[in-house]
C-alpha cells in the first residue's frame, strides 16, 4: 500500500466526518485532502497542528458536529505513516 492509499485508509477508518467509510462508491470522498496532508506530514508537524488541519477540513466540508476525539485519533494514526 502506498502512502496515498494509507492516508485514504486512515481518513476513512479514523476520521470520516461525512460517514462515507462503509460505502465503496464514496471511498474517494477525501482524496482532495491527501496531497495537502502529505505536504503537512513532510514538515513533521505537531499533533496539535494536524488536529487543526483536520478541523479546518471539517469546516470546509460544512460539518457542524466536530469530533475532537476523531481528529486526535486520526492525527496520531497519520503520524505513524
Amino acid at each position: 500500500m502506498n502512502n496515498q492509499e494509507n492516508i485514504r485508509r486512515v481518513l476513512l477508518e479514523h476520521w470520516d466526518p461525512l460517514c462515507v467509510g462503509n460505502n465503496i462508491h464514496l471511498s474517494d470522498e477525501y482524496d482532495d485532502f491527501i496531497e495537502p496532508l502529505q505536504r503537512l506530514l513532510a514538515e513533521n508537524p505537531s499533533i496539535k497542528k494536524l488536529v487543526q488541519k483536520l478541523t479546518d477540513l471539517e469546516c470546509y466540508l460544512s460539518v457542524t458536529e466536530f469530533s475532537s476525539e476523531a481528529a486526535v485519533r486520526t492525527a496520531h494514526e497519520l503520524m505513524k505513516l
